[in-house]
């Protein structure tokens, strides 16, 4: 896990890999951490493609909301997890 407070750490984010974003210190749990597809940094703001809290509600190309100072790449399984629920999202949605 990182801390997200130096410009390097924040520039080890890789476009469309999804992290895992917490607010306070720890191990970033699935169930207690913001799920986020990484697009880009602009001007020390971390921009989100896509992000839920619970698997249900995704929102859509958005900027990090204050707080969250911790992240870790997620797992394959948790992507695979993320892009199965956002693709049924979606499919709802339409």
């Amino acid at each position: 896990m990182k801390k997200l407070n130096d410009i390097k750490d924040i520039e080890s984010l890789v476009a469309g890999e999804l992290y895992l974003f917490l607010s306070g210190s720890g191990c970033c749990p699935s169930s207690e951490s913001l799920w986020g597809i990484y697009d880009r940094t602009e001007d020390g703001v971390i921009y989100l493609e896509s992000s839920t809290l619970d698997m249900r509600l995704f929102d859509i190309w958005h900027p990090l909301p204050e707080g969250y100072f911790y992240s870790r790449l997620a797992t394959r399984s948790e992507l695979r997890d993320y892009m199965y629920n956002l693709g049924c999202c979606e499919t709802i949605a339409y």
